[in-house]
């Protein structure tokens, strides 16, 4: 289960990353 909340979080944290790029964008 920690490997899928750790995954969950990188992909979370992905996303965020995308979204402020492309706002500074």
């Amino acid at each position: 289960v920690g490997f899928c909340s750790t995954n969950r979080v990188s992909l979370q944290l992905g996303a965020v990353v995308i979204t402020i790029d492309v706002e500074v964008e």
